[in-house]
C-alpha cells in the first residue's frame, strides 16, 4: 500500500503555491513592459529590475535556511506570507524609477523566504517513497501560476492598467497567506534545535546546486525577455500564448516525470529532459509566428518542468528532514544568482547581439548544465545517493 499523499496540508500548499506565483509571474511579465514603455527606460533597466529581485531573494535565502531548521517552521510560514502581501501593496506607491528598485528588492527577500518555506514544509511533508511525484505536483502550482499570471497580467496591462494589475497580485498575495494558515507542520525536536551549528550552505547539495545554477543562467532569458522579445518582433500576444503551452506542457509533465524518477529511471528521463529543453530553446531564437511560439512554449515547458522537478527531488532527497531548510535555501540561492547573472548578461547580449542570439546562447548554457551533470552524477557512479540523510540509495537507471 502507497504512503498517503493528498492530505490536507499538502493540497493547501499546493494552492498556496499557485497563488504565489500567480501574482509573482504576473509582475515578472508585465514589470518589464512598464518599465520601458511608462516610465521610458532602456532594456537594459528592465534586466536592472529583475536583477535587483532576485539580488532580494538571495540575502533572504541566507538565513532562511538555517532559521526553518531551528525554529517552528508554521510561524516563519506566517511571517513570510504577511511580508509578501505588504510588498505587493506598495506597489501602488512606486511611483518613480528608484522607489520601484528599492521595492523589487524588499520583495525579492519576501519572495525568498516565502518560496524556501512552501518548498521545505512540502519536503518534509511528502512521503520519502514518493518525493518524485509529490515535488512533481507541488510544482503544479508554479505552473498553473505560470500560465496563468503572465497571461492574465498582459491582459490587464494592455486593456485596463498597471494599476489594476497591481490590485490582483494583491489579492492573489492576500489569498497565499488565508489558505497558508491551514497548512499543519509538524513540531520539530527542540533537542534538535539547540545542537544544531548556525549555517548558511548545506555541503551535501552544492554540486547539484551549482547544476541548477547553470540552468537558471538558461533559464532567465524565457523569464527575464520574452514578452520584450515577441513585442519586439510585432507579436505582443504572442507571450501570452506561448506562456499558457509553457505551463499547461509543465502541469502535465511535472507529476508524471516525479513518478518515473520514483521508479529510479533518473538518469534517462533527465537526459532526455535537458535535450528536449534545449531544443525548444534553439525553436524560440527561429520563430516568427504564432504557432513556432506556441511548439517553443510546449517543448521549453516539459523540458524545464521535467529537469527542475528531478534536479530539486535529488536535492530534497540528499538530507535528512533537520537540514531540509538549508538545504533548500542552498538550492534556491544557487538558482536565483544564476537568474540575477543571466538577466545583467543576457541584457547586454540583447544589446549587442540581439533576442534571436541571446536565446541561442542560453541553448548552450543549458548544454553546459547537462554536461557538469553528467560528469558529477552519470560519469562516476551507476547510483546516485539521493537519500543520504536516511541511508537508502536510489538507482540512476
Amino acid at each position: 500500500m502507497e504512503d498517503k499523499l493528498w492530505t490536507n496540508s499538502f493540497m493547501a500548499l499546493i494552492t498556496a503555491s499557485f497563488f504565489m506565483f500567480f501574482s509573482y509571474y504576473m509582475l515578472m511579465a508585465v514589470l518589464p513592459m512598464y518599465v520601458v514603455d511608462i516610465m521610458n527606460k532602456s532594456s537594459i533597466s528592465a534586466g536592472i529590475i529583475l536583477t535587483v529581485f532576485i539580488i532580494g531573494s538571495t540575502i533572504a535565502r541566507f538565513f532562511i535556511g538555517n532559521c526553518l531548521d531551528s525554529f517552528d517552521r508554521r510561524i516563519l510560514l506566517l511571517i513570510s506570507s504577511i511580508l509578501f502581501l505588504i510588498a505587493n501593496l506598495l506597489y501602488y506607491g512606486a511611483q518613480t524609477f528608484e522607489s520601484l528598485l528599492l521595492l523589487r528588492i524588499f520583495h525579492g527577500c519576501t519572495y525568498g523566504m516565502m518560496t524556501t518555506t512552501l518548498s521545505t514544509i512540502t519536503a518534509e511533508l511528502v512521503p520519502s517513497s514518493r518525493k518524485g511525484e509529490g515535488i512533481g505536483y507541488y510544482g503544479t502550482g508554479m505552473s498553473l501560476g505560470m500560465v496563468l499570471g503572465p497571461f492574465v497580467g498582459l491582459y490587464i496591462f494592455s486593456n485596463f492598467g498597471v494599476h489594476e494589475m497591481f490590485l490582483i497580485a494583491t489579492v492573489s498575495s492576500f489569498l497565499t497567506f488565508l489558505i497558508g494558515m491551514l497548512v499543519q507542520v509538524p513540531r520539530m525536536n527542540k533537542e534538535g534545535k539547540i545542537k544544531r551549528k548556525i549555517k548558511f550552505f548545506e555541503r551535501a547539495v552544492l554540486k547539484i546546486s551549482f547544476i541548477a545554477f547553470l540552468l537558471a543562467l538558461g533559464y532567465c532569458s524565457i523569464s527575464s525577455f520574452l514578452s520584450l522579445y515577441t513585442e519586439a518582433m510585432d507579436e505582443p500576444h504572442a507571450g501570452g500564448y506561448f506562456f499558457l503551452c509553457y505551463g499547461v506542457a509543465m502541469i502535465i509533465s511535472r507529476p508524471v516525470i516525479g513518478k518515473i524518477f520514483d521508479k529510479a529511471q533518473g538518469k534517462k528521463i533527465i537526459t532526455v529532459s535537458y535535450f528536449v529543453y534545449i531544443c525548444g530553446m534553439l525553436l524560440l531564437s527561429y520563430s516568427s509566428s504564432y504557432v513556432d511560439f506556441c511548439i517553443a512554449g510546449l517543448l521549453l515547458g516539459i523540458g524545464f518542468g521535467s529537469v527542475f522537478s528531478c534536479l530539486q527531488t535529488i536535492m530534497v532527497n540528499s538530507v535528512n528532514s533537520s537540514a531540509l531548510g538549508t538545504a533548500n535555501s542552498t538550492y534556491y540561492l544557487f538558482f536565483d544568482s544564476g537568474i540575477a547573472l543571466g538577466s545583467c548578461l543576457l541584457g547586454l547580449l540583447v544589446n549587442i547581439l540581439g533576442f534571436q542570439w541571446m536565446f541561442r546562447i542560453s541553448s548552450l548554457i543549458i548544454f553546459y548544465s547537462f554536461l557538469f551533470f553528467y560528469l558529477f552524477f552519470i560519469r562516476q557512479t551507476n547510483v546516485l545517493r539521493i537519500n543520504k540523510g536516511k541511508g537508502r540509495d536510489s538507482s540512476l537507471n
